[in-house]
């Protein structure tokens, strides 16, 4: 019998295009992939993120007229840009037993396999990304009605007005709940978003339409009565590649599109079976920001410590329609002008 070996470089892309059509939340991230890591699981890497300078004006103006003396020095700033310290902390991976009984009479191989496991890591990774979209730090959430979804979807608008994050690329996660609410509603009406760039088939399938500004993806990664509004910048997604042990009969790993993975395959005589492995590192992590703001005398400040501003959640839990409206921290509203109404205590 001629021996055939199966060559990595040709499962590996088949294991990617199983995971990647598979991920809903992954293409809503700033996501990438460090090719060639020589780290190891637990270390952090950090990402700059833009920073952003302010602007000075009326460089000693007398009465309307620039002076011809000049006897100051204009003023400078340093610029730094924002750092996000992200742990690959996660490791993700499926691991299979192939028994011979398997492979002689079932016909199951590593070709069989492929769409398998990569699903089974793209639940994971959706699962991770689900969960820090949940527990982000939300400065300012929106506690809208289900009788007046317009009027919470433009509270949540107002917000990200207001604090300063791009009208582009805006995005609205909702949950199955939230999604019905939305699809009820005869006031609102979705437009068609078939020219928008998907990251993949999956997210093609979870996205309803544009709505008020947003595109609107239903995720069963989320609570089913909550909503989340936030541009692709609001998190971080990195995914690194372990090494490959040169030890193995086969393996190899492979990076495309922002996902990075290994696959290793042995055979176990001691069991008699065929072990295949397919794994990754991954971290995810939000992004904060060092907001700019007037004080009273109308001059420009700098906050002193970062706050997450790049998206809000969104739930249903206002006593009625009329009663929509937006909670927060009462000094970060104040510095960028967001009214917000928290409950009295006590």
């Amino acid at each position: 019998m001629v021996h055939s070996p199966i060559k990595p470089e040709k499962i590996l892309p088949g294991f990617h295009s199983a995971l990647h059509e598979e991920l809903t939340l992954k293409g809503l991230f700033n996501s990438g992939n460090f090719d060639e890591f020589k780290g190891a699981l637990g270390d952090k890497v950090t990402i700059r993120i833009p920073g952003t300078v302010g602007v000075k004006k009326d460089y000693q103006k007398i009465g309307g007229k620039a002076r011809a003396e000049r006897t100051a020095d204009i003023e400078f700033e340093t610029y730094a840009e924002a750092k996000v310290d992200l742990t690959l902390g996660s490791h993700a991976y499926s691991a299979v037993a192939i028994q011979d009984e398997q492979t002689a009479f079932d016909l199951v191989s590593a070709d069989s396999l492929v769409p398998v496991q990569g699903r089974a890591l793209a639940v994971e990774v959706n699962s991770a990304c689900g969960a820090q979209i949940a527990g982000a730090p939300y400065t300012f959430p929106v506690v809208g009605h289900e009788g007046a979804l317009r009027k919470t979807l433009i509270e949540a608008r107002k917000v990200l007005n207001k604090v300063g994050v791009p009208a582009e690329q805006r995005i609205l996660v909702v949950g199955s709940d939230f999604e019905a609410a939305l699809l009820s509603d005869e006031k609102l009406t979705f437009a068609s978003s078939v020219g928008d760039n998907r990251a993949s088939a999956a997210l093609g399938e979870a996205t309803l339409g544009n709505l008020l500004g947003f595109r609107v993806v239903v995720s069963q990664e989320v609570a089913d009565e909550e909503a989340y509004a936030f541009v692709p910048s609001a998190f971080v997604l990195r995914t690194a590649t372990p090494p490959t042990p040169s030890s193995v009969a086969q393996g190899g790993s492979y990076s495309a599109e922002g996902t990075g993975l290994r696959w290793v395959r042995q055979y176990n005589n001691r069991r008699q079976q065929d072990e295949s492995t397919v794994d990754l590192y991954y971290g995810t992590e939000v992004v904060k920001d060092v907001y700019r703001y007037l004080d009273t005398d109308g001059q420009e400040q700098v906050a002193q410590a970062p706050v997450f501003l790049r998206g809000v959640n969104i739930n249903l839990d206002a006593a009625s329609a009329a009663s929509v409206h937006v909670e927060g921290d009462d000094t970060v509203a104040g510095d960028l002008g967001v009214k917000v109404e928290n409950p009295v205590e006590g």
